[in-house]
């Protein structure tokens, strides 16, 4: 199935998790009843859920979210699916060092320090959106904080449920790449292709 361009395709998961979970609104064009609000075309809108969150409505929400280009939401699915482990893996062996108080934790080569830190990261995609992560050594809750921002917002990312998520990510960038191209194909070109991949 392909959703008519008038769509907007929303992704989800974890809202029942103890920690919470993501919304995130996918913007192809904007639909006529969404006309009136301050909703751009071509955007993702990225909501963090607190546990147990009713099912969210575009129309109450899209303020408060982060907003990102495809590409952005895109690279973002693909960091968590292919780079997050790795970079939390190392993470991990900084956060056990620092804990073995007699063992020195390396700030750059040659500098080091003993005792407690906190470990901190951050990963940008596109233009200003960035990812923050951060954890001190004495806190032994499981995970990280962690943060999306992007032009003034900021949300709170659960990186179990971005895990999970990031599995959709090969079907979101078929879905945009056809869409993208569809939208600037003069008109007969378009319908064909529509029809072709309703064929399928």
């Amino acid at each position: 199935m392909v959703p008519d361009k008038k769509s907007y395709i929303v992704q989800s998961s974890g809202s029942l998790e103890k920690t919470g979970g993501h919304w995130i609104a996918i913007m192809l064009d904007v639909p006529e009843i969404y006309r009136h609000l301050d909703v751009k075309e071509e955007t993702v809108y990225f909501l963090a859920l607190q546990p147990s969150s009713p099912i969210k409505q575009l129309e109450h929400v899209y303020h408060q979210a982060v907003e990102l280009t495809y590409d952005e939401y895109l690279e973002l699915l693909k960091f968590f699916a292919e780079e997050w482990p790795a970079y939390q893996e190392h993470a991990n062996q900084q956060i056990a060092c620092m804990r073995r108080e007699s063992v020195p934790t390396m700030i750059a080569p040659g500098l080091y320090f003993f005792m407690d830190g906190t470990v901190q990261f951050e990963k940008r995609f596109g233009g200003e959106a960035r990812l923050i992560f951060q954890k001190h050594s004495t806190d032994q809750k499981s995970g990280y904080e962690m943060y999306l921002q992007n032009k003034g917002k900021t949300s709170r990312v659960h990186s179990q449920v971005m895990v999970k998520m990031a599995r959709q990510h090969a079907v979101l960038e078929e879905l945009l790449t056809d869409f993208v191209i569809s939208k600037h194909q003069p008109q007969s070109q378009s319908s064909s292709h529509g029809q072709l991949r309703n064929g399928l």
